[in-house]
């Protein structure tokens, strides 16, 4: 059964996305089987830092709301490495996204067929921020910052939600 790990940070531009994707090569490099997933609706970048900007898939949202298998919805980027992008066109003052209940399936499948899932937090949290960090399957966080104050006092602030 596989371990979710939630990268964030409520600071944008903190390096919550090379993180994922650095993290994501080397656990593939030690044949573990990865799927990143970006979660930055509307700001999305996953997708470039994983070279997988010219691939098509349903996006992460579609998988969650339909129930689909993780898998075979996900764009293989490498042998061991596989991808869900956000969705290219959000309007990110849409309230209730995905139900807690919808999320909480989604990554119980996730887990039964990867050994790592990558959540790439967006910056503020987002509106799956406290779903994802308070849901039982949620195994550990990343936190990831710059030497710069204002990273700093998010990063706290991040850990303590």
């Amino acid at each position: 059964m596989g371990k979710i790990i939630a990268i964030a940070n409520q600071k944008g531009g903190v390096g919550k996305t090379s993180a994922a994707s650095a993290l994501a090569f080397a656990l593939s490099f030690f044949n573990k089987r990865v799927l990143c997933v970006d979660l930055d609706f509307g700001v999305r970048g996953l997708d470039l830092a994983l070279g997988a900007e010219n691939s098509c898939s349903a996006d992460v949202l579609e998988v969650i709301r339909t129930g689909a298998d993780p898998l075979e919805e996900a764009i293989r980027v490498q042998e061991n490495l596989y991808f869900l992008p956000a969705p290219a066109l959000f309007n990110t003052r849409e309230a209730g996204v995905v139900s807690e209940a919808e999320l909480s399936a989604f990554l119980a499948r996730a887990k039964a067929s990867f050994h790592a899932i990558l959540l790439d937090l967006p910056a503020g949290g987002g509106e799956l921020f406290l779903p994802l960090a308070k849901s039982p399957e949620t195994d550990m966080a990343i936190v990831v910052s710059t030497a710069e104050s204002a990273a700093l006092r998010a990063a706290e602030q991040t850990a303590f939600e």
